[in-house]
């Protein structure tokens, strides 16, 4: 689990193929991610708080809108599970250099 960068929420993954956001202070689910076929393995923020990371042994990232739960863009980088998730730019890169990033973050690690 980890913390959000204001450490208003909690996030956290599970092997029901999800992640989940959770009010730190009330305990309170806020939303899942859904999506992946198999456990997450890893969930991550953005420095900023406005993107998730999620890694997953279905062998995907997944890049998902915090405040919305919804999906951005999904990298299927091979057939074995990507262990863990990390960003590697900060929230001023362009989209562009960010889905490499992204890319690069999720498929170097599996």
């Amino acid at each position: 689990a980890v913390f959000s960068p204001d450490l208003a929420h909690v996030l956290m993954c599970a092997f029901d193929c999800t992640a989940a956001l959770w009010n730190s202070e009330s305990g309170d689910f806020v939303r899942a991610f859904y999506g992946h076929e198999s456990a997450v393995n890893s969930a991550v923020f953005l420095s900023d708080g406005r993107l998730i990371l999620t890694a997953s042994r279905d062998g995907t990232a997944r890049l998902w809108g915090a405040s919305t739960g919804e999906c951005l863009k999904t990298i299927k980088c091979h057939d074995h599970y990507v262990i863990s998730a990390h960003f590697a730019l900060q929230p001023t890169t362009s989209s562009s250099s960010l889905a490499a990033a992204v890319y690069y973050a999720a498929c170097a690690v599996s």
